[in-house]
């Protein structure tokens, strides 16, 4: 039994050591959520007319799990990653994820100051966590069924931040 529990523990350090999956020529982006199963093709279509991205654009889709989510957070599995914000709050004062104040600067959204974080190791305020009202995003143009509010973050792993944040611009838009 020790044995087993050396193996898996062994196995879980090493993932968490290894470089980010996210390739360069692919942006991945990973919704936790119940509600749009089954709808990657149509993300991933409104995506390619609406960003003009020279990468393909890879959406999954997974049940809403704190557990796939932490995995897959874990391996580096995406560049962009939307869920309920409840399975998102706690990452958003630690280090490891990207600014996105560019994106919903408080001048043109007032409401996003109180969604500002202050990050535990540099103590500076950012938004880390995007939030969006899903019937007032390109989310509502869609069609998707998904809860009514929906927080987005890029991980400073990922290797196409700059993609990633103008999909999102999409998403406001």
């Amino acid at each position: 039994m020790d044995k087993w529990i050396i193996l898996i523990g062994s196995i879980l350090m090493l993932t968490g050591c290894r470089p980010a999956v996210s390739e360069e020529n692919h942006l991945r982006l990973l919704f936790f959520t119940d509600e749009a199963m089954g709808k990657e093709e149509e993300i991933e279509q409104f995506l390619a007319e609406q960003v003009k991205l020279n990468k393909t654009v890879d959406v999954s889709i997974y049940p809403l799990s704190r557990e796939k989510f932490s995995v897959l957070l874990a391996e580096r599995a995406g560049d962009v990653y939307v869920a309920e914000p409840d399975l998102i709050e706690g990452l958003l004062t630690q280090n490891g994820l990207t600014p996105l104040d560019e994106l919903m600067p408080v001048s043109a959204y007032p409401f996003v100051q109180e969604h500002y974080t202050t990050n535990n190791k540099t103590g500076k305020r950012h938004l880390y966590g995007l939030p969006l009202q899903t019937d007032h995003s390109a989310f509502d143009q869609l069609d998707l069924a998904m809860p009514e509010e929906v927080t987005v973050i890029v991980p400073s792993f990922s290797q196409n931040k700059e993609e990633g944040l103008r999909a999102l611009q999409a998403f406001i838009d």
